[in-house]
């Protein structure tokens, strides 16, 4: 009677931790190769410079197989290489990344670790909020840019530059105008997964914002843990 009730209680525990920590390890991301490129950017962390990135969605792409919706980019001075598959991909359901040295230096944003510990995106509830309201139905070039310029904006302060096509930028001005009349915003953070597509290598790379299908990884893996509660209590009991 007393290991049943240890085993059922340890493994209940270790359910809390894995819902707290929001973490499944070693997640296979496979990134496809179509993506938005040209996307011009200025002022916010890269002071008086302009610059042109490629951004979401990224597609087709999946996690442990499962077809991803979109996949946008949240940590603007790192690169991920498209298409690519990433075997050890840390996956959170808390707003955190892994930090890392360009990350650290040049996107000067605080928080944000040199040595590859997580850590929270900055306003990650209002990113998870543009990424609830707008990314299901960013359809199209201008669509998809707007949001990403709007989630760029957010976490690094940057705005459209010069070179933008008007769709794109009208989008953009349309997300970020809905955010501040949102007020008081709802957290969402938790609905999504937040990729680091390396693990939590420092020298790599760009953290990434998706929507998982049919709960996500976290209900997965709970699910797992719960069906073992249930086992070990059948094995002990007597």
């Amino acid at each position: 009677m007393r290991n049943r009730k240890l085993v059922t209680l340890v493994t209940v525990a270790l359910a809390i931790v894995v819902l707290g920590s929001g973490m499944a390890l070693a997640d296979d991301l496979s990134l496809g190769g179509s993506y938005n490129g040209g996307i011009i950017i200025t002022g916010g962390y890269l002071g008086t410079g302009t610059a042109s990135e490629g951004g979401g969605s990224i597609g087709p792409s999946t996690l442990n197989g499962k077809a991803l919706p979109w996949v946008y980019c949240v940590d603007l001075p790192d690169t991920v290489n498209v298409p690519a598959d990433y075997p050890n991909t840390v996956v959170t359901h808390n707003g955190m990344i892994a930090g890392s040295q360009t990350n650290s230096t040049d996107g000067g944003i605080a928080g944000y670790t040199s040595n590859g510990a997580l850590a929270t995106v900055s306003d990650a509830v209002q990113v998870a909020w543009l990424a609830h309201t707008f990314a299901a139905g960013a359809s199209g070039y201008d669509a998809e840019v707007g949001l990403q310029l709007a989630i760029w904006h957010e976490i690094y302060g940057v705005t459209p530059g010069a070179g933008n096509s008007v769709g794109a930028v009208a989008d953009y001005n349309t997300d970020i105008n809905a955010l501040i009349a949102a007020g008081n915003l709802h957290n969402y953070v938790g609905d999504f997964a937040w990729l680091s597509p390396n693990g939590n290598d420092p020298n790599v790379m760009q953290g990434l914002l998706t929507s998982v299908p049919d709960g996500g990884m976290t209900l997965m893996l709970l699910g797992g843990t719960l069906v073992g509660v249930g086992t070990l209590r059948r094995k002990f009991r007597g």
